[in-house]
This record gives C-alpha cells, structure tokens and sequence, in this order.
C-alpha cells in the first residue's frame, strides 16, 4: 500500500483499484479505538472490486500529526474527501495520482461508524457502512468499565497506547457534552438511503441497543447478527463483497419513517470482512471457489470432506497450508479492532 499525507497531517495509506475503470469509486475506510491499524486486507479487497480506497488515521493517532479529537474524527474525513480531487503524492517516491472520484463511499467500524455516519451528512458521500457503530454517547461509562479499571479511560489510553493516542482528559471528555462527534445529535439530519448499519447483538463495547433505535428514528437499514456464531469465523470476503456491491450501487433507499431492521446470522451479514482473517469452506461434494486471490487466509483452504471439491484455480499469497484435511480452522483470538498486534503473517508461501 502507498503512503501519503492530507492537510499536511492526515497520513493515509492508500491503493488504486487493481484495474482501469470508467468510473472512479472511492471508499474511506474509518478505525475504531482504540485500535492498532489493521485494515490492509480489507484494503486490497476493495481495490480488487475496483475501488480506489483511502485508508487514513485521525488527527492525533498513529502516524499523524495533531492531538485526538481535538476536532471531530469526521473533519478529518471530510478534509480527505475535499482533497481528492487535487490527486495524491505517494511519499517514498514522489509517484502522483490523478483522482477524480465519481462516487464516494465510507466504511467504519465501532468509533470509526460514528464517523461514517456523520460522513454521510455531507453531499459528496454517496454511502455509508457502518459497523456495530457508536451512535450516541451515553454508553461511555459503561463502555469504560469494559475496558479498564483506572479511573480516568483518558490515562489508560496514554498508558497502553502511548503516542499512538496523543489524548488529553480535557478531549476524551467532550464526548459527555452530547454535541461533538455525536450522530445522535445530528439524528433528524440523517437521510436513510445512504446508510446502512451491521450490528452483532452480543457486541460488549457497544450495545445493540442503540443501533436498534437509531435505526427505528431514521429510517435506516439496520442487520442484526447473532454475533456468537461460530460461522462468523469463516466468513468469505466474496460474500459480504456482494452485499456492499447491492448498497453501494443501489440508487434508491428508505423513507424516513420506515426503518428496516434485518434479523441475519454474522455469515450472512458479512461483519468479518471489518475485523477478522479469511478462510474460505467447501463443506459440500463437488464444491468449486475459483478465481479468487486467497492473502493470509487464517488457516489457507478447508476442503472438508465431500468428494470432488477443487481449490483450483486461485492464486494463495502468504498461505502455507492451502488445504485442510476437514473442516477444522484454530479459533481466532478476537477481532483486530481491539488490541490485537499487527504482524507480517507468519504463514509464508513456500517456493
């Protein structure tokens, strides 16, 4: 992935779509936090869908500059979302790339959904994703406890994350104040047809709950998961890739009266494609995946035990093992938007 800077502060890494196309479609990918960034594969997914996709940290987190949430985490986005028309200068070589987006699109997850959702009250946004979002602010303290036992959430953050949250007490408490970063506070501002909301119904940083009513007050599409489906564990890119393609291409959405609220398991709803690994099943006689490029898959191929299933022909990049004698795939330790360690994969293609 390229590297480049808006603003002068907002490092994002960023790839083009893997081949030409007519239209120029653009999707913002927005973290959640405290989180280590993460998101490469789902990066060069969307590329290969043929997206240009952005991939930025906030104001004051990880590699950019600033303090966090001295301004709303949106701004930044929206400050990227301004700039893309200008191209891009990738920063180990100087390479430039012209982008003239037709359609922009955001993706967020948990913090980064309230951003998504906020994104979409600027006209430039076409749609917005948002994961198991936050969408009010009440469930702070709650959230807190969750997570830690110091008294002040601000200096736990500072303590394990170091400078990877330059966070003041001052700024994590303007979260309380109801307003700021709030897509509660902007709710009869929303228009329905450009969002859409997953949500696992067992998640224990934000509660369903309040998806539930945001949904019911806006009018927009919210999927509700059954997130201790053991299904969710091999949840295909493939999949969820269709159900983006439908939303994002979708020209039409919801008054703002009707909330649509789908009841669907994790496999259905594709919530993996924002925090897990890959691995693809054929659990069938006969099953046939093709054409697909498999990187890092979280235990390569599980060919099952049916008879005549093929893997052929893919292309596996940091996979070891591209196939397993059954239907078995090591649990993965959580989702990476909490704490978990990026690493280049130990799982490396052998000659």
């Amino acid at each position: 992935m390229f590297r480049t800077r808006f603003k002068e502060q907002i490092v994002a890494e960023f790839l083009p779509p893997s081949r030409e196309r007519k239209a120029q479609k653009v999707v913002v990918l927005c973290d959640g936090m405290p989180s280590i960034p993460c998101k490469q594969p789902l990066s060069e997914f969307l590329a290969a869908k043929g997206f240009w996709v952005i991939y930025p940290r906030y104001r004051g987190a990880w590699e950019s500059g600033g303090e966090f949430l001295e301004r709303s985490p949106h701004e930044d986005i929206l400050d990227i979302i301004d700039d893309l028309p200008r191209g891009m200068e990738e920063i180990a070589f100087g390479r430039r790339f012209r982008l003239s987006p037709d359609q922009i699109f955001v993706i967020g997850g948990s913090f980064g959904g309230a951003a998504a959702i906020l994104a979409s009250l600027d006209p430039q946004v076409k749609r917005v994703i948002a994961n198991c979002p936050v969408v009010g602010w009440k469930i702070l303290d709650r959230s807190e406890k969750v997570e830690t036992s110091k008294e002040s959430y601000a200096e736990y953050i500072r303590e394990a994350f170091g400078n990877g949250y330059r966070l003041s007490d001052a700024n994590w408490e303007k979260l309380r104040g109801g307003t700021f970063y709030n897509p509660w506070h902007h709710r009869t501002e929303i228009t329905a047809s450009k969002v859409m909301i997953f949500h696992a119904q067992d998640d224990p940083h934000v509660p369903y709950e309040g998806s539930k009513q945001f949904a019911e007050l806006t009018g927009v599409t919210l999927n509700l998961s059954n997130g201790a489906d053991t299904s969710a564990r091999t949840t295909s890119f493939e999949d969820t890739g269709l159900r983006l393609k439908k939303f994002f291409d979708s020209s039409s959405g919801l008054s703002k009266t009707n909330s649509s609220v789908h009841p669907v398991s994790a496999r259905q709803s594709g919530l993996d494609q924002f925090h897990r690994s890959t691995a693809i099943p054929l659990a069938h006689t006969a099953e046939i995946r093709a054409g697909n490029t498999i990187n890092e898959a979280c235990a390569g191929i599980l060919l099952g035990s049916g008879s005549g299933n093929t893997t052929a022909p893919n292309s596996f990049l940091n996979v070891t093992n591209t196939t397993l004698a059954g239907d078995t795939c090591a649990p993965l330790d959580g989702p990476c938007e909490k704490h978990q360690s990026l690493r280049p994969s130990a799982y490396k293609m052998k000659n």
